[in-house]
């Protein structure tokens, strides 16, 4: 291309000249085409959803409890931006001590539900302990049978002993964890442990039997 364009310029500077014409005549048109075109403004894209209160709500708790979201997440400006504005609508608070207050009621909702289920039934209960960082944890479960016939297993505490270790502090985690649930120590048929929780049970055991 190159040698053609030398080879007009020098040979043929007539067709050349005429060539070079076309070409900024066709530039110019082209920008002023672009220079005209209506500049065509995109508008931010609006959505229609469904949502309801009681929708955002198990939302926020499902991101507490299964995704262990702090409390204080629902005050952040990128989520107030998000869904500060649904949130008003909807008439749900974002406090942290709100949204704490949300959890908790429906902790409580759902342990007078399990109350329900445990009633009356012989329950098998699996004790375990563990120490972290300083942190003496205490974990009860219950083993039951129920209206269909099948096993069913259920965490009904993980609890902090403070430090405490004493005998009569793992029984008053015991006896607060069935009173909790409305479970009558009668109908408890037994209380195991692994190796772990060994030494836990004994100290429950010791203060019954000292009663």
């Amino acid at each position: 291309m190159y040698n053609l364009r030398t080879h007009l310029k020098n040979v043929h500077p007539e067709i050349f000249q005429a060539l070079e014409s076309t070409k900024r005549s066709l530039e110019e048109t082209k920008e002023n085409v672009l220079n005209k075109r209506p500049r065509i403004s995109q508008p931010s894209a609006q959505i229609k959803i469904r949502m309801s209160k009681e929708t955002f709500e198990e939302a926020i708790l499902a991101m507490c409890c299964y995704n262990a979201v702090p409390f204080s997440f629902f005050s952040e400006p990128g989520f107030q931006l998000m869904n500060g504005n649904i949130a008003k609508i909807l008439g749900v608070p974002l406090g942290a001590k709100m949204v704490k207050n949300l959890v908790m009621k429906r902790a409580e909702e759902e342990k007078m539900k399990m109350a329900e289920k445990l009633k009356n039934k012989w329950l098998y209960i699996k004790i375990d302990g563990a120490t972290r960082h300083r942190h003496s944890i205490v974990a009860i479960n219950a083993r039951f049978v129920d209206g269909d016939g099948f096993g069913k297993t259920v965490t009904l505490s993980v609890k902090d002993s403070m430090g405490r270790s004493k005998s009569s502090d793992y029984r008053r985690i015991f006896m607060d964890t069935l009173s909790e649930f409305q479970i009558d120590l009668g109908h408890v048929v037994s209380i195991v442990s692994d190796n772990a929780g060994k030494n836990l049970l004994q100290k429950i055991i010791v203060t019954f039997l000292e009663e």
